[in-house]
């Protein structure tokens, strides 16, 4: 397989959780496999990967800054590749 990413995204309600996570795998023939799933815990999202391949190797982890504001120490520094607007 390929590079996997873990990445949040925006709850969609007053009763969700502020943020989902969710997973997607970029594979070696450029193909994109992604979750229609979405999971309150990164470890439950993490446990569903494993049973689409994922096997614990090379992963990326982005974060957004909630409700599109910018982190106080910055995306970059904290979050490694993640990019800010």
């Amino acid at each position: 397989m390929g590079e996997w990413e873990f990445f949040r995204i925006p709850g969609n309600g007053a009763d969700d959780a502020p943020f989902l996570w969710c997973w997607k795998c970029r594979q070696e023939d450029g193909s994109v496999l992604n979750t229609p799933d979405t999971f309150r815990f990164f470890l439950d999202c993490v446990a569903n990967a494993r049973l689409h391949g994922y096997s614990n190797g090379p992963m990326l982890t982005r974060r957004e800054p909630p409700y599109g504001g910018v982190s106080r120490l910055g995306g970059v520094e904290l979050h490694g590749a993640a990019q800010t607007g």
